[in-house]
């Protein structure tokens, strides 16, 4: 079995975190879809890759359950990674809310930073090439649109149901 299980909400955030495991001589596997689910007993890392960015948040939830379904209850031993966009963009409460629920973690951090593109967390909020994010084109996606800057305000987002709040990391 897997030592580390990634959930991301597209190819990219699945294979850059694949890869960033690969550099460290882990052997990853992204999976697109289930006929590639004979490989994982290689696999030291298994990134899933759920197409759920662009979803609207009812849909992306119920396939984020039915792809993660086959790999719960996760084991203590094995690291459950949800990557997230870096600025917030997609169902990120809804679908960290549904993996908490049905993986039976009592918390989750979210730490959207990828400081190597200039994108980080100060004060709670992101910003990317150090403008806030609501300033910027990624900001304003209309495919993908950010609902919040501020981690912290997703506690308060109707898309965030857990009852616990995010921990937000500076």
């Amino acid at each position: 079995m897997a030592q580390t299980l990634v959930i991301a909400d597209d190819l990219t955030g699945a294979n850059d975190t694949a890869v960033a495991f690969a550099q460290g001589h882990a052997r990853c596997l992204t999976v697109f879809g289930r006929e590639e689910l004979s490989a994982l007993p290689t696999a030291e890392v298994v990134a899933l890759d759920t197409e759920t960015r662009n979803l609207p948040t009812t849909v992306a939830t119920r396939q984020v359950t039915e792809i993660v379904k086959p790999f719960l209850p996760v084991p203590p031993s094995v690291l459950l990674f949800k990557k997230i966009d870096s600025t917030l963009r997609g169902n990120v409460g809804a679908e960290v809310d549904v993996i908490l629920a049905r993986s039976g973690l009592p918390l989750a951090v979210v730490a959207p930073a990828f400081p190597d593109n200039s994108r980080v967390v100060i004060g709670g909020c992101v910003l990317v090439n150090g403008r806030p994010l609501e300033r910027t084109h990624i900001g304003q996606d209309v495919f993908a649109p950010v609902r919040s800057f501020c981690v912290c305000q997703y506690k308060n987002d109707p898309l965030w149901q857990s009852k616990s709040d995010p921990l937000m990391i500076k």
